[in-house]
């Protein structure tokens, strides 16, 4: 499946990562073709990290990677 950008590592369910110095470019395809992009921030994705802790303590959720 060609991404959106030929750097794009996949990083699973569907969702490839791309990164410009700055923002994490997060590409997901909705049909073939149509690509949905968003770029996340580090002050952004620093919130996500905590949300994650958050949410996976509240349900008693564990991954992998704590």
């Amino acid at each position: 499946m060609p991404t959106p950008d030929e750097n794009a590592e996949c990083i699973g369910d569907g969702v490839y990562a791309t990164f410009d110095g700055y923002q994490i470019w997060l590409h997901t395809e909705r049909d073939v073709n149509v690509w949905h992009t968003i770029a996340i921030e580090p002050a952004t994705f620093d919130r996500l990290i905590e949300y994650r802790g958050r949410v996976y303590r509240a349900h008693g959720a564990s991954s992998a990677t704590e």
